[in-house]
């Protein structure tokens, strides 16, 4: 039974623009129904205490407007309107980075506020429905905000004092979890394999912004240009890796960040998309090198403090094109599920790892963790001995306490 008094809205898509849009929500005015996810795995289970369930089961509700929060949000409106016959004027796209201007990656906040709000007011009752003020300290739309000249952002310096601030994947929180065991590093180096973003989702950016450097790599060429003049210190490579120096087929996804270069994950993608949302990919090809040539070339000394592989189901061949015996990362932290699932692919590579002399040590959601045997006490120790510090993710963060 739905609130009258309330306007009843469906999200499509479970993901992190869902999760980071959601408390815009204003649940004085808005009734939210349900969450849409088409991967079986994900149905039955709750986002922000309510189900996520499939399309069909949604559409069955009585509803006033559809929220499209995942991507390609053009396909799914199609899809919405052509397959279901649901009324154009009921479906609005959440995408917001689809109305900047292509020009530059950043934008002032009073041209992000003034785009947004104009786009808002287009919809009867959508104005209302989403607290602009909130949504614009959403990580999804802060990342495109340039703070104003002479103009920081409102920090809680008790909060900021307070709390660690984690960039990773909501429910991932690499960082987080190798800071517990690297606390005590100070300027120490990581090489970052599939780095895709240097703020949103960022395995290094929180360690970055403590002084730490190193080595990001992405076959990307635009997700590489989101590195220059934020990553001076790093070392930024626009390459692919794989078990040998060679041209090897790399498929670009043209609606996702699913880019890869097995042939089997592009396939079961095509079969399967995540979400129901169909993908787009393009074959090329690509001069590939391996992990150690690039070491060789840019790290020949000085420690390693981790390593962290997430390359769309062809971490082995990366794995394969790393000689453990000559670089030593201290951890190692591996995407260890089938892409865009929780289904379990690492016992195709673990060996490549533990047969030298690495120790698994944890797996949390999609990652699994591993520490060499020379550091392994001295880590765990570290871990084990250090007074907890409260984290925040950095979406509630920016929500919360402007930081």
């Amino acid at each position: 039974m739905t609130d009258s008094s309330k306007i009843s809205v469906i999200v499509i898509g479970a993901g992190s623009m869902a999760e980071n849009i959601f408390p815009a929500i204003d649940a004085d005015h808005v009734e939210l129904l349900a969450f849409v996810d088409e991967r079986p795995d994900m149905q039955g289970r709750e986002l922000f205490a309510t189900t996520i369930v499939a399309l069909d089961h949604a559409l069955a509700l009585s509803f006033d407007y559809i929220l499209v929060a995942c991507r390609p949000a053009d396909f799914v409106m199609t899809r919405l309107r052509e397959d279901h016959n649901i009324p154009e004027e009921k479906i609005i796209s959440l995408d917001f980075e689809k109305l900047l201007p292509a020009s530059s990656p950043r934008q002032m906040y009073s041209t992000v506020h003034s785009i947004i709000k104009k786009y808002l007011k287009k919809t009867p009752g959508l104005s209302r429905a989403l607290n602009l003020e909130i949504l614009l300290k959403s990580h999804w739309i802060s990342r495109f905000i340039e703070p104003e000249a002479g103009r920081s952002p409102r920090v809680d310096v008790s909060v900021q004092n307070r709390y660690l601030i984690s960039d990773a994947q909501l429910g991932e929180y690499e960082d987080m979890i190798l800071y517990r065991f690297l606390h005590n590093v100070e300027n120490g180096f990581y090489v970052d394999v599939g780095c895709s973003d240097p703020l949103f989702m960022s395995v290094t950016n929180f360690f970055y912004s403590r002084g730490w450097s190193g080595i990001n790599v992405d076959p990307r060429p635009e997700a590489m240009h989101k590195y220059d003049g934020v990553r001076s210190r790093d070392i930024n490579c626009c390459l692919a890796l794989s078990s040998e120096n060679a041209t090897k087929p790399f498929w670009v996804c043209k609606n996702g960040n699913l880019s890869t270069m097995d042939k089997d994950t592009v396939e079961r993608l095509i079969k399967f998309p995540p979400n129901g949302n169909a993908l787009y990919f393009i074959e090329t090809s690509m001069d590939a090198r391996t992990l150690t040539s690039l070491l060789d070339e840019h790290r020949p000394d000085g420690d390693i403090h981790f390593l962290k592989v997430d390359v769309e189901k062809h971490e082995k061949e990366v794995l394969q094109g790393m000689d453990f015996n000559k670089y030593r990362p201290w951890m190692l932290v591996v995407e260890s599920t089938l892409p865009t699932t929780h289904v379990p692919c690492f016992e195709e590579w673990e060996h490549l790892i533990t047969d030298f002399g690495y120790d698994f040590i944890m797996q949390q959601g999609i990652n699994r963790y591993y520490i060499s045997h020379e550091k392994k006490e001295e880590l765990i120790a570290a871990c084990v001995n250090q007074k907890l510090q409260p984290f925040l993710p950095r979406a509630h963060a920016n929500l919360f306490f402007g930081m």
